[in-house]
């Protein structure tokens, strides 16, 4: 739980950003919304570089922490997620020539549910973890941000 300064600057544009957005309830549950007001504060707050003044708690911390990992287990899961989807292709056109179009139909359609009931039970137990951002005063839209803009950002490397 170790952060660099760079990192613990970011976080605390984020927080600086999300207490901003806390004013307009109405947008912070926005996805659209949310994600456009949080991207131009944190860049007011990059070019004014007045993070210094805010300190971060340790549940801040934490929560950078496990985001950090769901955003890796998340680029896992994608890679697994489309070599199965090509596994279920090739698997489709080997029916198709070999037994016939109707089966194929009917194995490709078993194999894609069996795929997005893996994929759904994967998001839930494996990249979330049964996270819950409202549990940390945050919206889904707030910590998408954080992982797509923060984490996957160039400051935060």
């Amino acid at each position: 739980m170790n952060f660099t300064e760079p990192k613990i600057r970011e976080m605390r544009y984020f927080f600086g950003a999300v207490g901003s957005l806390s004013e307009h309830p109405k947008d912070r549950f926005n996805k659209k919304i949310a994600s456009g007001i949080l991207e131009k504060l944190v860049e007011h707050l990059r070019n004014f570089d007045i993070s210094d003044n805010m300190d971060l708690t340790k549940d801040q911390k934490q929560l950078f922490s496990f985001l950090e990992g769901v955003a890796h287990r998340q680029q896992r899961y994608e890679k697994m997620l489309v070599v199965v989807m090509i596994a279920i292709m090739i698997s489709f056109i080997v029916c198709f020539f070999v037994v016939g179009w109707l089966e194929a139909i009917i194995l490709l359609g078993a194999l894609l549910l069996v795929a997005f009931s893996w994929a759904a039970i994967m998001w839930r137990y494996y990249i979330t973890r049964k996270f819950s951002p409202l549990s940390v005063g945050l919206t889904p839209a707030e910590v998408q941000f954080a992982i797509n803009f923060i984490i996957k950002g160039s400051g935060w490397s």
